[in-house]
């Protein structure tokens, strides 16, 4: 450590100034980072997740809703056709797997897992998820379900 100080007296004054700006700049950005990064509960439920893919017990199943209603945006945007839908009281909409959609609740544990229940198809989609979510993207994975999603760009945030 004393041979760094020796070293920094050595660069000249001009280059000290700029790598403590440096420094200092890049210490705010880390603490502005931190402290203003969405929390994965709100990165999971204030927009919709389109599901494109649900596996269980590694076989692909679905996202497969019955009944379901598709419009074709004049402006060529691709809808989502099977949402997941994490409202922020709790409520939960699922895509059905050759049914209609599976309503149900869901929860953020303390170890940042996403509990599930489910009026129907408790098999599938019931149980205990580890999530990995980023602005984009959503991966829930159970003992036996996986679900693959990606931020759904056609519908409105949820406020509720």
């Amino acid at each position: 450590m004393f041979k760094f100080y020796n070293y920094l007296n050595k660069i000249d004054i001009v280059y000290r100034l700029i790598l403590s700006l440096l420094l200092v700049v890049g210490i705010i950005t880390i603490v502005a980072y931190e402290v203003f990064k969405p929390s994965d509960k709100s990165l999971l439920s204030e927009d919709n997740w389109c599901v494109d893919k649900i596996y269980y017990k590694q076989k692909l199943i679905g996202p497969k809703s019955l009944m379901a209603f598709y419009i074709k945006y004049s402006n060529g945007e691709i809808p989502c056709y099977e949402n997941a839908d994490f409202r922020k009281n709790g409520n939960l909409i699922l895509p059905g797997i050759n049914s209609t959609i599976i309503s149900g609740t869901w929860r953020l544990d303390d170890n940042n897992k996403v509990q599930i229940k489910v009026d129907t198809l408790q098999d599938i989609f019931q149980g205990i998820y580890d999530m990995e979510v980023s602005l984009n993207t959503l991966r829930l994975t159970s003992k036996t379900t996986i679900i693959y999603s990606h931020k759904d760009k056609t519908s409105p945030p949820n406020l509720f």
